[in-house]
């Protein structure tokens, strides 16, 4: 039979529901207790404050919001859009591009991420509320100047700058895009397109600012501007402009000097002075004493003087050992794979055989010799074409401003700006995650700024998890799953505590540099 025990502690009475038990091991009676609440002595009823407040909780996730918030503040981002935005539209500036750089989602579901994100309530904004936020961002090109100035003051002076443009497709129902053009399509689509300059500071990644271009202009045409933004728009310096191959003409050489920039540009292998250059030092990777290694991979290096742009300038060519291998290997897969094909096969045209070849392996036909004879058409290797095609395999030739260059401060400064094609890969992907949906240029333009503020977040965050991260060698979206489950735990009168913070957090935060929440 259960009765009741009444105990009071600090002023408090706890009421229990007690039952007389028999414990047949001590061979004595026990009491068995369950707890019923507080009493409250004014009404007589029994309340259960703490299971009532938390019987009706909200969980919010809060991990991934943190990071970025902290990482944001130490680097001047939150202050500076801030400045030029106005708190509240910053504030929305900001989730949003969170929300970009972490989820990589379309925007239409920005709102149900922010409801589940801890403190993102109030930046909450349905699809149609996006769309007209992103326009008016786009029309405010004054508040956006002035972020990018400010920006370029705190984080690009005297640093290496790169430069590279890629194209974002656009629905051809985007009709309102004034520089909405056909032109070269990196991607291969047959769509209008808009072309995208980024400025990008190398150490760590991110971007210092960017242009858009209309979508027939090719990157060689792009670098005049390129310029005028560096000294008139951002005022920012450099150590060096590192480029991509598709910047290199005799005529960027020589604006470049005469500008009186320091540069590094990688030389098409496709030019005849490249293939040229190519077969002057084929014999001098033979001798061990120009292997070293980069990056624990080995790597030979020779240094020949060619005439570019009307002076002779050093370019420094580079064999990757370990990549020349993978192309070798690749190169004689195609050519068995062509070989087995043309057994038993008979063409009536050269045409039709180059054809045929090229459908077996893209760009084999030139590696064979096809010729009609009085009695039929004769095809076979072209060792000749075949070697000269394989003096390309593994190598990279680049032409720095200045003689007497480290190699290995040039490989350094070249691979780092890698870092600028996987930005341009993410910009690429949430972009095209709202093709048709852009409708306006100043819609375009707020889209674009956000997931510029976006790429931010991400590259500050990425760089810190590779510097400081050690044995951890985790993606960044791995990085995100882990931050998504700590949690935010709101009972119903408000108050809050925060789920168990994992080992995998503890470590990611401590890779961040910032202090556990």
């Amino acid at each position: 039979m259960s009765y009741q025990v009444r105990q009071k502690v600090r002023g408090k009475i706890y009421v229990y529901e007690a039952e007389g038990v028999w414990d047949k091991e001590k061979q004595q009676a026990r009491q068995k207790r369950k707890y019923l609440g507080v009493l409250n002595e004014q009404t007589g009823e029994i309340e259960t404050p703490r299971r009532e407040k938390w019987s009706r909780r909200t969980n919010l996730t809060a991990g991934v919001i943190v990071a970025a918030e902290k990482c944001s503040e130490e680097n001047g981002l939150l202050d500076l859009l801030a400045a030029s935005f106005g708190a509240d539209e910053s504030e929305r500036i900001f989730a949003l591009s969170t929300y970009c750089a972490t989820e990589n989602a379309p925007m239409y579901l920005y709102e149900n991420w922010a409801h589940m994100t801890d403190g993102m309530k109030n930046c909450a904004m349905t699809s149609q509320t996006v769309s007209k936020f992103l326009k008016e961002l786009g029309e405010n090109e004054v508040a956006r100047d002035s972020f990018w100035r400010q920006w370029g003051k705190r984080h690009g002076q005297n640093r290496n700058l790169v430069f590279d443009i890629t194209s974002i497709s656009t629905s051809t129902y985007s009709t309102g895009l004034v520089l909405d053009e056909f032109g070269y399509n990196r991607d291969g689509e047959s769509l209008p397109q808009i072309n995208v300059g980024m400025l990008f500071a190398d150490r760590p990644g991110r971007p210092l600012g960017y242009r858009v271009y209309p979508g027939s202009i090719g990157d060689v045409s792009t670098l005049k501007n390129l310029l005028h933004q560096m000294k008139s728009d951002y005022a920012l310096t450099h150590s060096r402009l590192v480029t991509d191959r598709g910047f290199y003409s005799a005529g960027n050489i020589k604006a470049l000097d005469a500008a009186g920039y320091d540069f590094l540009m990688p030389l098409p292998l496709s030019l005849n002075a490249a293939k040229a250059l190519l077969r002057e030092t084929a014999r001098s990777f033979d001798d061990v004493a120009s292997y070293f290694q980069f990056n624990d991979r080995p790597m030979a290096h020779a240094v020949h003087s060619i005439d570019l742009a009307g002076a002779f300038r050093e370019a420094h060519v580079f064999v990757d050992f370990e990549r020349r291998t993978d192309e070798t290997n690749t190169l004689l897969r195609k050519l068995a794979q062509v070989d087995q094909r043309l057994k038993d096969r008979h063409f009536e045209m050269e045409e039709e055989a180059a054809t045929f070849i090229d459908t077996v392996a893209a760009g084999m036909a030139k590696l064979y010799d096809i010729n009609k004879t009085a009695k039929q058409l004769r095809i076979k290797r072209n060792d000749t074409a075949i070697n000269e095609h394989a003096l390309k395999f593994g190598k990279i030739i680049l032409v720095p401003s200045r003689a007497g260059a480290d190699r290995l401060g040039l490989l350094d400064d070249y691979f780092r700006r890698d870092g600028v094609e996987k930005f341009f890969d993410t910009l690429k992907n949430e972009m095209d995650s709202g093709r048709g949906r852009v409708h306006s240029q100043e819609n375009f333009d707020g889209r674009l700024f956000v997931h510029m503020i976006g790429l931010i977040i991400y590259g500050e965050m990425l760089h810190r998890l590779k510097t400081n991260g050690g044995k951890l060698r985790m993606t960044f979206p791995e990085m995100v799953s882990h931050l998504k489950r700590l949690k935010t735990i709101y009972a119903a009168d408000g108050s809050s505590i925060s789920s168990e913070i994992t080992k995998k957090q503890k470590d990611i935060f401590a890779a961040l540099n910032i202090p556990l929440p």
